[in-house]
């Protein structure tokens, strides 16, 4: 019989890290700088270790492992520089620095295991490389991380009791135990908290019936998204949506049909925005959506987010009245926080001058008219009502 995983491995091992999660997380709190001064601390003290293992008289023993050695001494110095001063990598690019970080650790490693009295030296490095794996990254790089880490710990610890059979076993077991607990409990422990602190931080940010992000969540990312929206170029659009008649629509169908209804919608919302933008049910029949967009599109983005609440083919459709807030430009004050709840009660304002004009209509305002036709852009089933202040 074919061994299997317990069921809460099992989980583990299949569950998706969302890599995207983390970096917003630490910016949210202003810990992106210190985290990448930190992996820069590491290439540093990596390129230190295999600099010095060069001038080690039972170092490197060819000329090639130490020009191997010497290339990545320099790499590791050169991201070291990079690090603080780059943008944040994308999943691809910190995959390649994961598997750049372990062929490094093995290399020096193993290229050092003549000059050390242990497998130790160099070792603990993989404690530090395994908290970035952990925090960044998937259960299966984590895990073979954990593999790259315990063979080359294997093989140098093999290679010394080879070169030196009068070692103190007792003495070497010992430190490989702490060392080996380390190097693998802690990513362990780690991966596990930060599933179950990623699904609490989720679940607090978002609307259980929709998926969509609720007000909090809405709060915390709107206004990130504000404070990089500085280019004058740049257009934030803010609509309020609310579904029209919905109360009847529970009341004559029930809370099913309902429920089906709002999720319908917010999906269709979520796919019609950039994905930078933001979607988030309020409440009860209430959406918000949000996005940063160059002006030329302002348009397409708006008769988008507007045309996408209805649809012929759900079993109840649905209309809305929709109130969107144009802003060209930046904002005009250094609250960010103050100034999404500007942004939200304009356009709150026009999806009410929506409503109650009979409700299936968009009311746009804007702070100064965008350089697109939007007065005069015809949407499906919805006659435009357009103000600009």
């Amino acid at each position: 019989m074919r061994p299997t995983l317990p069921i809460g491995v099992r989980e583990w091992w299949r569950s998706e890290f969302d890599y995207r999660w983390m970096p917003a997380f630490l910016e949210r709190r202003n810990l992106i700088g210190l985290i990448k001064w930190s992996v820069a601390g590491w290439c540093a003290t990596f390129g230190l270790y295999g600099a010095l293992l060069q001038f080690s008289a039972h170092g490197p023993n060819t000329v090639w492992q130490r020009i191997i050695l010497a290339v990545l001494a320099l790499s590791a110095f050169y991201a070291a520089v990079r690090w603080p001063t780059v943008a944040w990598p994308t999943e691809r690019r910190s995959l390649v620095f994961v598997g750049w970080a372990e062929f490094a650790l093995i290399i020096g490693i193993l290229g050092g295991a003549d000059a050390t009295n242990s497998p130790l030296a160099g070792s603990g490095l993989f404690i530090v490389l395994g908290i970035y794996v952990t925090l960044l990254h998937s259960a299966r790089v984590v895990v073979a991380h954990l593999a790259c880490a315990l063979t080359t710990i294997t093989v140098a610890t093999t290679h010394t009791l080879l070169a030196q059979p009068h070692t103190d076993l007792p003495l070497l077991a010992a430190r490989l135990v702490i060392l080996v607990g380390l190097i693998t409990l802690i990513p362990a422990i780690l991966h596990i908290g930060l599933q179950l602190l990623k699904d609490d931080a989720q679940g607090s940010d978002r609307d259980p019936l929709t998926d969509l992000l609720n007000r909090r969540g809405l709060n915390t990312d709107a206004v990130r998204m504000l404070d990089h929206a500085r280019d004058p170029e740049t257009v934030v659009v803010t609509c309020l949506i609310d579904l029209d008649g919905f109360k009847a629509l529970n009341d004559r169908n029930g809370h099913a049909a309902g429920d089906h209804a709002l999720r319908s919608v917010g999906a269709r919302l979520a796919e019609a925005i950039p994905r930078s933008g933001l979607v988030a049910r309020l409440g009860g029949d209430e959406f918000a959506a949000m996005a940063a967009t160059p002006a030329h599109n302002v348009d397409n983005l708006v008769a988008s987010i507007h045309n996408a609440v209805h649809c012929s083919h759900d079993p109840v459709p649905v209309t809305a009245s929709t109130g969107v807030w144009i802003r060209n430009g930046p904002l005009p004050v250094d609250d960010t926080a103050a100034a999404l709840a500007g942004e939200l009660h304009r356009a709150d304002l026009a999806m009410y001058e929506a409503k109650n004009a009979g409700g299936n209509q968009l009311v746009q305002h804007a702070c100064h008219a965008p350089q697109v036709g939007v007065r005069k852009r015809a949407y499906d089933n919805v006659t435009p009502i357009a103000h600009f202040k």
